[in-house]
């Protein structure tokens, strides 16, 4: 076998410095384009858990009041403070039952939460639900605020409002 031939054989099994940095380059890519989707939809998970837990917050509050004459957790205005009690930074924190008067509710979510809820009443007959969490890190807090109205003895949902830049 001629040296030039052996030489060939040998290269020949590998792949070349531009064949290695256009495979680098197209992985790179296909990462980038993934990765807006990705985040979007991890986002619209944590979404999607805010309005689980919404509902079943004022669901808590339509039973107790039920059983309770009409009455909320605390009183005439709901003792329901932030929960969990920590700035929203998106990490998932422990909710605790021993704020406020959740415990009494009989509202406690499983696991570590991306939100924190707290439940207002600024009028009689009127209550607020709010979630917030900062989505995605960016330092700017999505806040989600749900108001009900006490009809035919249930709260029923009124209106909502959205916002991402409370803080």
């Amino acid at each position: 076998m001629s040296r030039s031939r052996s030489h060939h054989l040998a290269s020949g099994r590998g792949f070349t410095l531009i064949e290695l940095v256009i495979s680098v380059t197209i992985i790179g890519l296909i990462v980038a384009l993934a990765l807006p989707g990705i985040s979007g939809a991890v986002v619209r998970t944590k979404q999607g858990e805010r309005e689980v837990m919404m509902n079943a917050i004022i669901q808590a509050v339509n039973d107790y009041a039920s059983t309770h004459g009409g009455q909320l957790p605390g009183g005439l205005t709901p003792d329901l403070p932030r929960n969990p009690d920590h700035a929203p930074d998106g990490s998932r924190q422990a909710f605790s039952a021993e704020v406020g008067h959740w415990a009494e509710l009989g509202w406690t979510p499983e696991g570590s939460l991306y939100y924190r809820y707290d439940v207002t009443s600024p009028a009689p007959d009127t209550v607020v639900v709010t979630a917030q969490a900062d989505l995605d890190r960016n330092g700017q807090v999505n806040v989600k605020s749900v108001t009900y109205k006490r009809q035919a003895g249930t709260f029923q949902r009124l209106s909502e409002t959205e916002s991402a830049d409370l803080y």
